[in-house]
């Protein structure tokens, strides 16, 4: 796909990540892939797929696919990169490819029945884009280990901060302030889902706001505060959403950082422990849910703490709000820890030995790399008949192309989604 922001120099690129703009996560997997694969000097390009929109996909030798579901249009277009020899492989750093998990969990938090209806068509667009992919690269063994079931070859690479997210961890350390006495635990999320998340968490959260009163709660972003603390409410602060770029000063706030996970729930185990990477940029210790990715990130007690029980939250917050020294020389070890693990340099060499075994021995060169006449075939312009352009504006040319590349429940469910989304911004109805 093409994108004028993008511009890729020098000819076809070779690697090309295809994402469906997804917030967050299409900036951790495409954005800081491309910032690692510019170190392996990689040519990249980094488009989104915009159905409708009249464009192809690029010649080069190396597609991943970020969350992005199969249709009719894109399946004919990865046939032709895959007869010409050219591997696919899907990327995803959630369990979007399970229909039936990822569908409980968004049941759970609530989502309408037309938000779920919609979702469950591009999961299932989703698992078959899996499907046909030549591999998958994801963010955890969690993940890896359910799209192993499916029968996938699997490579494990997990997130890293970029080069930039570095700079403005430094400017907040920087500007950070001690604020007395007072010990600030707080919880950031980014999205609307972890209320079930932050329950884990809040009874030990309770107790040690009565136990301690120099001790104050801040909810950041996406999280509801709730009028139900009682006395406590004079010390449990909401703090508005920040971008990505504001978050480090946000965390720079924290003495410590929480990264509660609902247990039992294969959605929320598969996640990864980005949490803790942020958090410790700025030299903030976090506690964390015992999950796969945060077992990975976390020595307990060292980097970081654990906790499986109510018991052990509350010892690893007690032990943290008392001790002054703990919470700095954990911060220390997480920095520490997260530069040497999570940089994009140390991300790059893992993802050369990665991209080799991706490509295996096809024609023994690393993408982007010039090759032989006959491996340059690869890069010829695939002869692939795109969409017309859109006719009548962008809601005609969207529904045009959910009836011709989807299926008619597809477009049914999409006109459904338009026709609330107008009627709410009238005022006219409820959410679906």
């Amino acid at each position: 796909m093409t994108s004028a922001a993008d511009p890729v120099k020098g000819g076809p690129p070779g690697v090309v990540i295809l994402h469906a703009g997804t917030g967050d996560a299409q900036r951790y997997r495409c954005l800081h892939l491309r910032e690692q694969l510019d170190l392996l000097g990689v040519a990249c390009g980094v488009r989104e797929f915009r159905p409708g929109a009249g464009s192809v996909l690029e010649p080069c030798d190396l597609l991943v696919i970020h969350r992005v579901p199969l249709d009719g249009f894109l399946r004919r277009q990865l046939q032709g990169l895959q007869r010409r020899g050219t591997p696919v492989v899907f990327d995803a750093d959630d369990l979007v490819f399970d229909v039936r998990e990822a569908l409980s969990f968004a049941a759970a938090i609530g989502d309408g029945w037309l938000r779920r209806a919609l979702y469950r068509e591009d999961l299932k667009g989703m698992s078959r884009t899996l499907e046909m992919s030549d591999g998958a690269i994801v963010a955890t063994e969690a993940l890896a280990a359910h799209a192993r079931q499916r029968g996938a070859k699997v490579w494990v690479h997990r997130n890293a901060f970029s080069m930039e997210m570095l700079g403005a961890a430094q400017a907040a350390s920087r500007a950070r302030r001690p604020d007395g006495d007072t010990v600030v635990l707080g919880y950031a999320s980014g999205t609307p889902t972890h209320e079930r998340d932050f329950a884990v968490v809040r009874p030990v959260l309770e107790e040690i706001l009565k136990r301690h009163e120099n001790v104050e709660l801040r909810l950041a972003g996406h999280i509801r505060r709730g009028d139900d603390w009682g006395a406590l409410s004079s010390r449990v602060r909401s703090v508005p959403f920040a971008t990505w770029q504001q978050l480090p000063a946000v965390l720079a706030g924290f003495d410590v950082n929480l990264a509660p996970v609902e247990p039992d729930r294969l959605f929320c185990e598969a996640k990864s422990e980005i949490k803790y990477v942020e958090a410790g940029l700025v030299r903030v210790p976090t506690v964390a849910s015992a999950t796969e990715a945060f077992r990975f990130a976390v020595r307990s007690g060292d980097n970081g703490f654990l906790a499986r029980t109510r018991a052990e939250w509350r010892e690893a917050l007690e032990r943290l709000v008392v001790d002054p020294e703990v919470r700095s020389r954990v911060g220390r070890n997480a920095y520490d820890d997260v530069v040497r693990r999570y940089h994009p340099a140390t991300r790059a060499a893992e993802l050369r030995r990665t991209l080799a075994e991706v490509l295996g021995q096809r024609d023994g060169r690393t993408p982007g790399q010039p090759g032989r006449p006959d491996a340059d075939r690869s890069l010829e312009r695939l002869a692939v008949s795109a969409p017309p352009p859109r006719p009548g504006g962008s809601h005609v040319g969207r529904a045009w192309y959910s009836l011709r590349y989807e299926s008619p429940r597809v477009f049914a469910l999409r006109s459904l989604s338009f026709l609330a989304n107008r009627a709410r911004r009238r005022g006219t109805t409820p959410s679906c």
